[in-house]
């Protein structure tokens, strides 16, 4: 097998994993039942996509390359122009993708910056409180919220006021499951996955799956040391009105 046909071969592959590969991972029976398996089935598809074409593409430009560098004894005039075609293709290709994937590490970078920012300027009024064998930053704020950033977990003190202390030792155990997991960094994926190619189903799907999966994973750790039937109650004390809680609320119950 030629070079060609190898990167002709590596092309199906990528075609493969982003056509077909999301028709069974976007399952929502599957996502629900088996959110860790499934996020890694992404991120494995993310990866072999991407190395797949990646060195496809390389092939394509290395054989335009060789013929301005040697002779290539038993070649046709069709088949250096073939070589050439892909080669200028890959390469047009190649610029697109590096184009897009600088244009979202940039973005990501400043949002990271912006948010680091921020971040640190609450962390410098908030005061730390213990909830069981968790320390967590105690923010004022008339805003109920709570979250994981910068490896600690951010609670505002009207979140902490709506809150029993046994709901809020849940959602404290549901945004540390967050950070010993490093969702982040799966998340920061999907969202270049997006970036890059947004008009694939391919690079929606993985973000979509990315943040779903995360939440449901959370709150299963959540449930497995707090109890199913607690960490139920308290998602929903904790977001009452928030987009996808009830379905979430409804999965854990359906434990019991």
């Amino acid at each position: 097998m030629g070079l060609i046909e190898v990167g002709i071969v590596l092309m199906a592959v990528y075609a493969a994993l982003t056509l077909i590969a999301p028709l069974l991972l976007s399952r929502p029976r599957f996502l629900l039942n088996h959110p860790v398996a499934c996020i890694r089935l992404w991120v494995m598809t993310f990866a072999g996509a991407a190395l797949s074409i990646t060195v496809a593409l390389g092939l394509f430009i290395a054989l335009a390359l060789r013929h301005h560098v040697t002779h290539v004894p038993g070649h046709d005039t069709v088949g250096p122009l073939v070589d050439q075609l892909l080669g200028w293709l890959a390469i047009a290709v190649v610029g697109i993708l590096a184009f897009r994937l600088g244009t979202a590490v940039q973005d990501a970078r400043t949002a990271v910056t912006h948010m680091t920012g921020e971040f640190a300027h609450l962390f410098a009024g908030a005061r730390i409180r213990q909830v069981g064998q968790r320390d967590i930053w105690v923010v004022e704020s008339s805003v109920a919220l709570v979250g994981a950033r910068m490896g600690r977990v951010v609670v505002t003190t009207a979140m902490i006021s709506r809150l029993s202390d046994s709901h809020l030792a849940a959602v404290i155990e549901h945004e540390y499951a967050h950070i010993a997991l490093h969702h982040a960094r799966i998340i920061a994926a999907a969202n270049l996955a997006e970036a890059i190619a947004p008009a694939l189903r391919a690079g929606q799907g993985f973000g979509s799956a990315a943040r779903i999966t995360t939440e449901l994973i959370a709150d299963d750790v959540a449930a497995a040391r707090c109890g199913i039937s607690l960490t139920a109650d308290a998602l929903l004390a904790a977001y009452p009105v928030a987009a996808g809680v009830p379905e979430r609320v409804a999965r854990l119950r359906s434990r019991l």
